[in-house]
């Protein structure tokens, strides 16, 4: 399940842990989408990070070009436990290696495909339905 921004990043902590716990006992895996922009930026992404423990995070294409502020959110992430960091929005090659340099194990957009369900590309052994795997 992909968890979206809303507000002004004050959610309700409490609630989103239960959320988080609900959807495990099902079986759903969690991705925190939209990182480092928006109600998920600064510490309205540690809060959402801690109450939501996500498996996945997608950094908000906004980083792309800032690669200090890209590191950092990966860094985070990755270091919270996050299975894979996925840098939104890559159009060109160079924001691909720029990404993967600054952390991010996989990236989504137009540079992996334009069909529906091709758009996600790892670099590690990670799987993910629909994805391809990079070389």
């Amino acid at each position: 399940l992909e968890v979206i921004e809303s507000g002004d990043g004050g959610e309700d902590t409490g609630r989103l842990r239960a959320f988080a716990r609900a959807a495990r006992e099902i079986g759903c895996r969690l991705a925190l989408d939209d990182a480092g922009a928006g109600a998920h930026a600064g510490e309205g992404f540690l809060r959402a990070l801690e109450a939501l423990a996500p498996h996945y995070v997608k950094l908000d294409r906004s980083l792309l070009g800032r690669e200090e502020d890209l590191a950092a959110y990966a860094g985070i992430a990755l270091s919270a436990g996050a299975a894979a960091v996925i840098a939104e929005g890559v159009e060109r090659e160079e924001q691909a290696a720029a990404a993967r340099g600054c952390g991010a194990n996989a990236i989504q957009g137009w540079l992996t495909g334009r069909t529906p369900g091709a758009g996600l590309e790892l670099w590690s052994g990670l799987r993910v339905a629909g994805a391809v795997k990079a070389p």
